[in-house]
């Protein structure tokens, strides 16, 4: 077994072309490649498209450096399109199984990632045949007003897209999590329920492209909920 390394010194928290400034009101503001403001996650919505390669571009040797070297580290997100650059390396790297827990806004961060997350719906299909079982399992936690495109995709995929739907009293928040395969795994810190205006760094996490052991942990989590959900 290939032995798990920290490598903690070795993981610098990537300073990306959307720097993060404050001002004196607290507004986080970034910029994008271009130097435009990005404070909002309209605005970080808006711009996903245009900036996701540059971001990619940027993990991707980080991603790689840690998966080659076993790094248990995690690497954190510093805003909005941080979490959507990272999630699709996850969706990306995805050949055999997916559990999400997500809230209300799940879908809108989905369908920002609609081509990844269907192309990783049709590698869980060609792999069922290879290994039982393969599919992607997502928990929907209050989520009020869900779209109709994610519904459509579960009649599309229903062979490896499975969703159970959950509700908390008083729409208590929740910890959001994804886990791909056995080893990665993106840890979301909990934070409100998004709105347009919600500042672009109100999405957190702490991101794992290899911890087996945590991976596991999370797995047991997610499967615990799952069951008593769909039993």
């Amino acid at each position: 077994m290939a032995k798990e390394r920290d490598c903690s010194d070795a993981i610098v928290e990537s300073q990306s072309s959307m720097a993060t400034t404050a001002d004196t009101t607290s507004v986080v503001v970034c910029t994008d490649h271009t130097g435009a403001a990005v404070s909002t996650i309209e605005l970080a919505q808006k711009r996903t498209h245009e900036e996701l390669p540059y971001l990619l571009e940027e993990y991707g040797p980080l991603v790689e450096f840690c998966r080659e070297n076993n790094v248990v580290a995690p690497l954190k997100n510093a805003t909005y399109m941080h979490a959507l650059a990272m999630t699709q390396i996850m969706f990306d790297k995805t050949d055999s199984f997916l559990r999400m827990v997500t809230g209300a806004c799940g879908y809108g961060f989905i369908s920002l990632l609609h081509e990844p997350f269907v192309a990783m719906l049709h590698r869980l299909r060609k792999m069922k045949a290879m290994i039982p079982g393969a599919c992607a399992r997502i928990i929907i936690v209050n989520g009020k007003g869900e779209s109709a495109a994610l519904k459509a995709l579960q009649v599309e995929f229903e062979d490896v897209l499975k969703i159970e739907r959950a509700t908390t009293p008083n729409d208590a928040i929740v910890q959001h999590y994804i886990v791909c395969d056995d080893d990665m795994v993106r840890d979301e810190k909990p934070h409100k329920p998004l709105t347009p205006q919600s500042p672009v760094d109100a999405v957190k996490a702490d991101v794992y492209f290899y911890n087996p052991k945590l991976a596991r942990t999370f797995s047991h989590r997610f499967d615990n909920l799952w069951n008593h959900l769909s039993h």
